[in-house]
């Protein structure tokens, strides 16, 4: 399922101080799916969200997805 993300009435908070540094930030770019890697450097409970999100769900086949991925594989 795909669909859009309007966040402009959610405010987040950073309760811990500054962002990791540029190393540490391109070593999370190096690794996206490293759940543990990123949840060790960005800790959830360091942030606080306020406000809500609205999502709007777009349901595809399975016929649309292989030829999205097909055409564009990084694009999912």
């Amino acid at each position: 399922m795909s669909g859009s993300y309007v966040t402009d009435v959610c405010d987040l908070r950073d309760l811990l101080g500054p962002f990791p540094c540029p190393l540490h930030i391109a070593r999370l770019l190096a690794e996206p799916t490293n759940v543990d890697l990123w949840a060790e450097m960005i800790p959830p409970d360091a942030f606080e969200f306020d406000g809500m999100t609205m999502i709007t769900p777009v349901e595809v086949t399975a016929h649309e997805v292989i030829s999205r991925l097909k055409n564009d594989p990084s694009g999912f």
